[in-house]
């Protein structure tokens, strides 16, 4: 018996050694998972009080828009942060607290500088996000335009670049000998047919200018506040260092692909969210995609503008639907040689550009009117007397050949030239515009941003009685 109490003795002795080690091993491992569930829980605390405060979003904004900001004041998102941290953490107690685990705020600091509105990368960002949410059933909507647009983007080039070519090959398809057997006529009579020449092209072009100056605004605005003005992001942001849209496509080669889709998608949401001449509606300015496109502070202005620019497009298109239809190179051409001694390439040249600058003033009346346009031209379907043709044009309607173009379809492909910065810039000054209406002429999208940044310190403690210092940040934005 004594042999076997020793021997319980030792083992008694052995376990409370073992003890002795572990319990320190086990109360450190307990102090710190004590303090990572902490760490954890400020982290997750403020990760949820900035979804929270993100939840003040701008209703002005995000109605009309789809664009997402908050008052970009850090008192007020500090104050409500703050609120929300103490009011939701199960650890978050205050001095009166009497949970194990405590977790005390100490500082709270916010900076939202970085995620401005009143800065084109955050509307890239969330045009973007809008574009990515409808852009399957929007491209399935507008297939055919975008590949009218493309069309026409060559087409205006054959337009406005392929006359002399286009000559040369007439001369040789209606006879060059005709011109040339008449070269020995006297200088008199070349310069009394140029000069008549000349004088029906006059009369042409001012026949189309003046059809397009037939139709006005009933009612343009102008912005005329000189606050007001001065606050625009136009007037605010640094615009020198704008690129040319060929410029964003050469600089960005390794982009390629971003950079046009975030331009296609910066046109569609401005088809899609702002008015014009024809679907106006109720802005700052009546003509609002008229005024991305020129950004004039009077909408008669940019209206007048865009129907020049309507008018400059139609005629490189009716010049290139001249080119590509062999009536009509053959109608003209009989006119160019009818015009002899003066060289063919250069009468064929000023007939068909005078014809489609007359023609185009028709066009630019309908686009006015809500009709839509084809964009190339069949040769009934031009309105001049003098091309009147009995040729019919219902077999191509029938084969979905004529891609028409609507008023708006037309300023889709105007926005293509312009610059996608300088396209987003003037999207803001409008959206600061017109939530002016409902905040007040001092309203400014400085005072608004997209998310912001924020750092938490607060002061952990177990149920020990340790106490630690931690630090946690993060972001909260609408991306």
């Amino acid at each position: 018996m004594k042999r076997w109490a020793n021997k319980d003795g030792s083992a008694s002795v052995f376990l409370l050694c073992l003890m002795a080690a572990v319990i320190p091993v086990f109360l450190m491992l307990y102090e710190h998972a004590s303090y990572r569930t902490l760490e954890h829980a400020v982290e997750w605390n403020g990760e949820n009080a900035g979804r929270a405060v993100l939840s003040y979003y701008l209703p002005q904004l995000s109605e009309a828009y789809d664009i997402y900001g908050v008052w970009n004041d850090e008192t007020i998102l500090r104050s409500r942060m703050e609120r929300y941290i103490e009011a939701n953490s199960p650890f978050w107690n205050g001095e009166e607290g009497t949970g194990l685990l405590k977790a005390r705020l100490e500082e709270l600091e916010i900076d939202g500088s970085e995620y401005s509105l009143m800065d084109t990368e955050q509307w890239k960002k969330q045009i973007r996000t809008v574009m990515e949410l409808g852009t399957y059933i929007e491209l399935l909507e507008r297939t055919e335009l975008f590949e009218t647009l493309k069309e026409v983007t060559s087409l205006m080039g054959e337009g406005l670049d392929g006359k002399e070519a286009a000559g040369r090959s007439q001369v040789q398809r209606s006879g060059q000998g005709t011109v040339s057997e008449e070269a020995e006529t006297e200088e008199d009579s070349l310069k009394e047919k140029m000069e008549q020449l000349l004088r029906d092209k006059e009369r042409r072009e001012e026949m189309g200018q003046k059809t397009v100056e037939s139709i006005g605004l009933i009612e343009g605005r102008v912005l005329d506040d000189f606050d007001m003005i001065e606050a625009l992001p136009s007037r605010q942001i640094d615009t020198a260092y704008r690129q040319k849209p060929w410029d964003v496509f050469r600089l960005n080669l390794g982009q390629m692909g971003t950079v046009i889709q975030d331009s296609l998608y910066t046109d569609l949401y401005a088809v899609r969210y702002f008015g014009n001449f024809r679907d106006q509606r109720d802005g700052w300015f009546a003509c609002e995609l008229e005024y991305i496109l020129h950004g004039k502070l009077s909408d008669e202005t940019n209206f007048k503008r865009t129907k020049q620019d309507l008018f400059l497009m139609r005629t490189a298109l009716n010049l290139a639907a001249i080119y590509r239809d062999e009536t009509m190179t053959q109608m003209i051409g009989a006119m160019a040689l009818a015009m002899a001694p003066v060289p063919y390439p250069a009468a064929f040249g000023i007939i068909a550009a005078s014809l489609s600058a007359a023609e185009a003033g028709n066009d630019v009346k309908a686009l006015l009117q809500g009709e839509s346009v084809p964009v190339l031209k069949q040769p009934d379907q031009w309105t001049l007397a003098e091309l009147a043709t009995d040729e019919s044009a219902a077999s191509a309607e029938e084969e979905g050949e004529l891609w028409t173009m609507s008023y708006e379809d037309h300023l889709h492909v105007l926005l293509l030239l312009h610059s996608q910065e300088t396209k987003l810039i003037r999207m803001m000054d409008l959206v600061q515009l017109n939530a002016s209406k409902d905040l007040g002429k001092e309203f400014s999208l400085k005072e608004c941003s997209a998310g912001f940044r924020w750092k938490i310190r607060a002061q952990l403690e177990t149920s020990t009685g340790q106490h630690r210092m931690y630090e946690g940040e993060g972001v909260s934005s609408f991306e």
